[in-house]
């Protein structure tokens, strides 16, 4: 069976999550793996994720941003894995929707990744394994042991 990854950032030229999904993809695509990039606003060719998800043959999704990328992560009807940033846990969620949804989308990521920030939230954790992708670099807290 083939593998292949869907990989959610937000796509702003201006922003780390760029250089980071491209970096993911080089490193999945050089393993052999088939991925696609897209930002969260709407699957390519538009319509709904689920029925991208099937039609394209999406195995996995690989998301950046808790709140941006999953509000799209937390309803896909694949399994995913998140990469929470500085943007997520070190600025404040606005509103409690936004943190709902960030929580939402950590508690059914199969996988998370905390890149180079502290974790104040502890609302984002979900007794699940902390997953570190070889591409990025992560500064464990005294609270890891508990994802």
């Amino acid at each position: 069976m083939d593998v292949r990854v869907l990989l959610l950032s937000p796509l702003n030229k201006r922003s780390g999550n760029l250089a980071t999904i491209q970096r993911i993809r080089h490193e999945l695509e050089a393993g052999g793996l088939d991925c696609v990039l897209s930002g969260p606003d709407h699957p390519p060719g538009g319509g709904d994720w689920n029925d991208y998800i099937r039609d394209a043959g999406i195995s996995v999704a690989v998301g950046i941003h808790a709140f941006k990328c999953g509000i799209v992560l937390k309803d896909l009807s694949c399994p995913y894995i998140l990469i929470v940033g500085g943007t997520d846990v070190n600025g404040a969620p606005e509103n409690g929707c936004q943190e709902d949804v960030m929580t939402q989308a950590v508690r059914g990521a199969g996988g998370r990744s905390f890149t180079e920030v502290d974790i104040p939230y502890k609302t984002l954790y979900s007794g699940k394994r902390l997953i570190n992708p070889s591409t990025l670099s992560t500064k464990p807290t005294s609270g890891d042991d508990e994802v």
